[in-house]
């Protein structure tokens, strides 16, 4: 298992989702507190430093801007309709096609599709998105394929889900592709969480 931390960066825009960013950092930072370990590192980036306005009203602080080039693992994209709104940012375009091309693992919620859709970092995958969005994907970029399940879909190092209620789902799958089935597990009972993979991480768990 990794002994280090995994710089996790979200990204946050205006009318950002608050569910599909705190629901999987609920998680992820939960994991390692029985060591008193913090196996994630979380950063909260936009295109400028400073706050943006969730869609539940409630602010966010953005405290690495693109210019950094401090490492990125793990890149986390939140839906909202902020998503749609900054789908076509040129700017947004191109710092997540550097973001994804350092990231071990992209996790995506929702409308988060749309900017990495339109930054062309899709093609050929597989992603579980909302019917109503699956539309407005395949006209951006007709090689992806989405797939109707509200499961975490797995598609190389791609994480989705269809809606921010299931971020904790995937807050365990990320503790699982990062530190193994048997933490995820752990975190997923002690949060009280269904996730689909806390079979396999106890029967590594059992003697």
């Amino acid at each position: 298992m990794r002994t280090k931390s995994l710089h996790t960066v979200a990204l946050v825009f205006d009318e950002v989702e608050l569910l599909d960013v705190m629901s999987p950092i609920g998680v992820i930072t939960n994991a390692g507190r029985t060591w008193n370990f913090r196996p994630f590192k979380i950063e909260l980036a936009a295109e400028t430093n400073g706050p943006v306005t969730t869609a539940s009203g409630l602010p966010l602080a953005a405290t690495r801007d693109f210019a950094s080039d401090s490492p990125i693992d793990i890149l986390l994209v939140p839906g909202g309709y902020g998503a749609r709104r900054v789908a076509t940012s040129s700017a947004h375009q191109l710092w997540l096609r550097s973001a994804v091309a350092r990231a071990e693992v992209v996790a995506v919620l929702g409308n988060g599709l749309l900017p990495l859709a339109h930054a062309g970092c899709l093609a050929t995958l597989e992603v579980a998105a909302q019917p109503e969005l699956a539309a407005d994907l395949a006209a951006v970029e007709p090689t992806l394929r989405v797939r109707a399940t509200d499961a975490v879909c797995v598609s190389g190092k791609f994480l989705s889900v269809r809606t921010g209620a299931r971020g904790l789902e995937l807050g365990c799958e990320i503790v699982a592709r990062s530190f193994g089935a048997k933490l995820a597990a752990m975190v997923a009972g002690t949060l009280g969480i269904a996730w689909a993979g806390a079979a396999q991480g106890l029967e590594i768990l059992q003697p």
